[in-house]
């Protein structure tokens, strides 16, 4: 007679049951979105991890690689029990879990570069003037510092 099937991420279940949670487990670490749960899956850490920039590297890596950590745990559950055939992960997930860990190489967007001194943007964004308001503005108040009498003038 075979043992009862019974699980440490689900101890209540009942043995039938069993299985298909894991399974539900598995797919719920690999699929699950931010915006619906709070909390990132494997897929949408890893698709982070490829689009995202340099800063954040480190910090993705590691949350990738724990919750590849915690897959693994339940899938050695899911094969204890005998569950490969009883309720399939599907191959979706399968080649998820399977995916390495993004390499920095792979980076497809990097961080946004910061304007420069002379962008108009900038200015406008600092100034809050436009056209040509704003280019009598960087005419008289900049571009004066450039003459050095108004430099030799002694401020009170």
């Amino acid at each position: 007679m075979a043992a009862a099937a019974s699980s440490k991420f689900c101890p209540n279940c009942p043995p039938e049951d069993v299985c298909e949670e894991l399974r539900k487990i598995v797919r719920r670490l690999v699929f699950q979105k931010k915006a619906e749960t709070g909390t990132r899956g494997l897929a949408e850490r890893i698709m982070d991890q490829l689009n995202g920039t340099r800063a954040g590297w480190a910090g993705h890596d590691e949350a990738i690689t724990n919750l590849k950590n915690q897959i693994a745990k339940v899938m050695k559950d899911f094969s204890d029990n005998n569950c490969g055939d009883k309720a399939p992960i599907g191959n979706d997930a399968k080649a998820w879990i399977n995916h390495p860990n993004p390499t920095i190489d792979q980076l497809k967007m990097d961080a946004v570069e910061e304007p420069g001194l002379f962008d108009m943007k900038r200015w406008e964004q600092i100034t809050g003037l436009t056209g040509a308001a704003l280019i009598t503005y960087l005419v008289i108040s900049e571009g004066s510092r450039l003459f050095p009498p108004r430099n030799a003038i002694p401020v009170p």
